[in-house]
């Protein structure tokens, strides 16, 4: 994940977190609607995030290895 990313969720207010915590545990969105709605909330570039996901060989992004990744950087950032 870029560093860009991880900037924003440190740097996010409580609200915030909130917000991304439950985008992360909603389980009728799929792992790319997930993404897109992080982006959008962070103010980040969502086509700049989907370049470093971890992928299949035919393009998809892993659910699995994704939600991952977005769980340790919040789970870093509650600890602040």
């Amino acid at each position: 994940m870029p560093k860009t990313f991880d900037f924003a969720v440190n740097t996010c207010s409580d609200a915030i977190l909130d917000s991304l915590w439950a985008i992360l545990k909603y389980k009728d969105l799929g792992i790319l609607r997930k993404i897109y709605s992080i982006c959008e909330i962070l103010g980040l570039d969502s086509e700049e995030i989907l370049e470093y996901l971890p992928t299949t060989d035919d393009g998809r992004i892993l659910d699995k290895e994704t939600r991952q990744i977005i769980h340790t950087s919040l789970i870093n950032r509650s600890k602040q």
